[in-house]
């Protein structure tokens, strides 16, 4: 329903039949009221289709590629083993250069085999503490390490503009945290291995919002989409789509409340139009078929 956006397990089915449509309509809405009053705390300050984030700069890609470009990053790499020249203080000694060790430098800057630049903590070889990694190819990372990887909170900046600010679990997003995208997007709310994933807050450059349940990066549970146009959709979402139970406003205030399927009506519902027109039956593809069912949209006729 809503142009270039990313959408609900299937909902429970509305019984068929004739009923009051003013009765129908309060009775779904209600129910979804009470979903989104029970499901969607209170969320600070967002979220696009996998393709277009890819090119909006919080990919996951991004996330575990390899600093000094070309595929994914190696284990060693991503866990920050020390190695080559560098310059740290050792615990009760005095500055020694050469090969690292067992060390925890706080002064001098170590650069790895792959460009890449760190200052902070070490522990046993490894990242771990408070640090700052600049990467070749234009990231920054700010904030706490465990063990080589990036594990606590803290700040990623990417060359094209966006930024993550938030929590971080074996070198990925997770967690509560805020995104930045290339476009001007921002998300704010739950992640999980690197995707939104939880409740959060979509917000796109234009105005259209998304404030609900996230899986896998993509809209996916009990939500509300709006638009600066005046369209609005309440109700469930499956892997970025409208499917299952929801109510549909159009912007000339015609009201579809009823079943959906891959972002269009579909099924069973009830539209009330201005001037009080109303129409109860059957859908398929966005388009009323009837009171009945046709075997189009796979029903008897």
């Amino acid at each position: 329903m809503f142009p270039g956006k990313p959408g609900v397990t299937d909902g429970r089915r509305m019984t068929p039949g004739e009923p009051d449509p003013e009765k129908a309509i309060g009775f779904i809405q209600n129910c979804i009221s009470k979903r989104l009053r029970r499901e969607l705390p209170a969320i600070s300050s967002g979220r696009m289709h996998p393709e277009e984030e890819r090119q909006n700069g919080l990919s996951d890609e991004q996330e575990t590629g390899n600093p000094s470009g070309g595929g994914k990053s190696t284990v060693g790499t991503e866990q920050g083993n020390a190695g080559g020249k560098g310059i740290e203080i050792l615990p009760g000694s005095k500055k020694q250069a050469g090969k690292s060790a067992a060390a925890i430098p706080l002064t001098e800057p170590h650069i790895f085999p792959d460009g890449e630049k760190y200052q902070g903590g070490w522990k046993n070889g490894r990242k771990h503490g408070w640090g700052t990694s600049n990467y070749p190819d234009g990231r920054r990372y700010t904030g706490e390490f465990h063990e080589g990887l990036r594990h606590g909170r803290g700040i990623m900046t990417y060359r094209g503009g966006a930024k993550y600010a938030g929590e971080w679990k074996a070198g990925k997003k997770h967690g509560h945290g805020n995104g930045l995208y290339a476009d001007g997007s921002t998300f704010a709310g739950q992640w999980k291995d690197g995707r939104e994933d939880g409740q959060g807050i979509y917000t796109w450059p234009n105005g259209q919002k998304y404030v609900g349940e996230w899986k896998d990066g993509m809209q996916h549970g009990f939500g509300i989409m709006t638009s600066p146009q005046g369209q609005k959709y309440e109700g469930e979402w499956k892997y970025g789509r409208e499917n299952g139970q929801g109510t549909f406003t159009f912007a000339d205030g015609t009201r579809y409340v009823g079943e959906f399927k891959d972002g269009k009506q579909h099924g069973y519902g009830v539209e009330v139009r201005p001037g009080d027109e109303v129409r109860v039956g059957y859908w398929s593809d966005d388009r009323y078929i009837g009171k009945e069912k046709s075997k189009e949209s796979g029903g008897e006729s």
